[in-house]
């Protein structure tokens, strides 16, 4: 055998040089498609084409649905206000921020955004066990509680420093001495959070930091140094759960049963300076029931009918004798107003005898309303934490009352003192 010239071996080692980088430099655009036109085996299948027409369908059909206004029967209770068509002109101005506006009105409106909203919700509560939503704690037992700063609340994560307890103090002596020198009493009511009264029903992971609430805290501190006329409702509807249900399943507030007992124990405090103030006897009331769909957090949840739960409401065979007095809207305008929300509602009836009230309240005195009303010969009930001595001083009360729901305690004590 004849040895290998060196020019042979130099010719042989660019062959295989060229070789290898064919084999292992990337294959043109032209190449693949090449292959792919020549080769069946790459050819679409059914399964792709209906994959294809799957994918192009799924990505039109939200633009479909907006532009022919499919699926609009359902409603989900969002709480807000949805972005709007935008206007549309030539100016300048108006065409830069049109593109936003749209892209706002788009996520808004787009076609079967509440329905698959309502999906994915569902198959996190009922599939997952989990809240789509921070504003709402899925409890034990079907039970659905308020999240935000009412989980912090309850866990009691942080307790009310002396300072804060002297700041609350200094608010409400400061309303009911301002008060005091018009000869007019001042009843201040805690409605309790539906977790301190169903701790029973959340979740087991959140448990508790400290012992006492800020609720019981701030009470202990008004009882060793004041003599205000305080009203802690909590012990009355613990002792009413035992009996019956005081609160919605489904809503962050107590139903009329647990808002009954509110009312009788604010009527008994006003008792002491109005003697002929007396509570209506609960056997006096009848109680409907009926099943409805989930109310506030169940809405958060946009879950409603899924959360369905049986309602108890009370009324009393007797006609109500009290009259609403129409009120503008301009009144609840006032830029001092802290948490607000509406018009002054204001009730008169007949009697003489009976004295003026202003109530300052919040969503938990929506219930008491209705059963409080027969009892004032006119009462102002506005939807506010901030005392309002302006409307104190139009209104000429024989006594004020506020009612506050026990997370209020959440917020820092300067916010509520007196304008």
């Amino acid at each position: 055998m004849r040895k290998q010239t060196r020019s042979e071996g130099e010719a042989m080692s660019a062959v295989l040089r060229t070789h290898d980088l064919a084999t292992t430099r990337p294959q043109r655009l032209s190449e693949i498609y090449h292959k792919q036109r020549t080769d069946p085996s790459s050819l679409p299948t059914v399964a792709d084409r209906v994959l294809i027409l799957v994918f192009l369908s799924a990505i039109t059909l939200p633009l479909f649905g907006l532009v022919m206004r499919l699926d609009t029967g359902l409603t989900l209770d969002e709480n807000r206000v949805l972005a709007s068509m935008p206007a549309v002109n030539l100016k300048r101005a108006t065409l830069a921020k049109l593109p936003a506006k749209f892209e706002r009105y788009f996520n808004d409106r787009f076609g079967f955004r509440q329905r698959l909203i309502q999906w994915l919700n569902f198959v996190k509560v009922a599939g997952l066990g989990v809240s789509p939503s921070p504003r709402v704690v899925l409890g034990q037992d079907r039970w659905l509680f308020y999240g935000d700063i009412e989980v912090p609340y309850y866990r009691a994560l942080n307790e009310l420093t002396s300072q804060e307890l002297e700041q609350w103090q200094h608010v409400f002596e400061d309303r009911r001495d301002w008060l005091a020198a018009r000869g007019v009493p001042y009843l201040i009511v805690f409605a309790p959070n539906k977790s301190t009264i169903y701790a029973d029903h959340m979740p087991q992971s959140y448990n508790p930091v400290h012992t006492q609430s800020r609720l019981g805290q701030l009470m202990d501190h008004l009882k060793s140094h004041t003599n205000l006329n305080v009203i802690d409702l909590s012990a009355p509807l613990f002792a009413a759960k035992t009996r019956e249900q005081v609160y919605y399943r489904t809503d962050s507030h107590w139903n009329q049963r647990g808002a009954y007992i509110g009312y009788s124990r604010t009527i008994e405090a006003l008792s002491a300076w109005f003697p002929q103030l007396k509570a209506v006897p609960r056997a006096e009331f009848r109680e409907i029931k009926y099943v409805e769909p989930g109310r506030d957090l169940a809405m958060m949840l946009g879950l409603r009918p899924y959360f369905a739960e049986e309602y108890f409401d009370v009324e009393t065979p007797k006609p109500r004798l009290a009259r609403t007095v129409p009120q503008s809207e301009e009144v609840a305008k006032s830029p001092g107003r802290l948490s607000t929300s509406g018009a002054d509602i204001v009730y008169e009836s007949p009697g003489k005898e009976l004295p003026r009230a202003v109530m300052f309240r919040d969503s938990f005195a929506t219930s008491l309303i209705p059963f409080l009303v027969d009892h004032f010969q006119r009462i102002t009930f506005s939807w506010q934490y901030t005392f309002d001595r302006e409307l104190v001083a139009k209104e000429h009360p024989d006594v004020v009352i506020q009612e506050m729901v026990e997370r209020t305690l959440m917020a820092p004590p300067d916010v509520f003192l007196t304008r």
